[in-house]
C-alpha cells in the first residue's frame, strides 16, 4: 500500500499545475507532494512513521482543501486525494502487502 501513497504524493505534487492553483495552494501541493513521494519511495517500508505520514498528509490535504484552494475542481481533487492517502496510509499500517 505504500506505493499507492507514493503515487498519490506524485499526483498531489503535479495537480497545482493541472488545476492552475493559486500561490499558497501551489506551494502546499509542491511541498506536501515531495514529502509524501520521497518518504513513500526512499525510506524503508518497515518504518512506521512513513505509514503514519500517509495518514497525516491525507488529513492535511482534506483540511487544506477548504482553506487554500479557490476552485471547486482543485478543492475536490485535494479532498479525494486526501481521503485516498489516509486510507492507503491506514492500509499500510495494517501490514506489508
Amino acid at each position: 500500500m505504500q506505493w499507492l501513497v507514493g503515487l498519490l504524493g506524485i499526483w498531489y505534487l503535479l495537480s497545482p499545475w493541472i488545476f492552475k492553483a493559486a500561490s499558497a495552494a501551489m506551494w502546499n501541493g509542491i511541498i506536501v507532494g515531495i514529502i509524501v513521494a520521497i518518504c513513500a519511495y526512499m525510506f524503508p517500508a518497515e518504518k512506521s512513521f512513513n505509514k503514519w505520514l500517509g495518514v497525516l498528509t491525507g488529513i492535511w490535504a482534506i483540511i487544506a482543501a477548504f482553506f487554500l484552494t479557490e476552485g471547486a475542481g482543485y478543492m475536490w481533487n485535494n479532498i479525494i486525494v486526501g481521503i485516498l492517502m489516509a486510507i492507503a496510509g491506514f492500509g499500510a499500517l495494517g501490514g506489508n502487502k
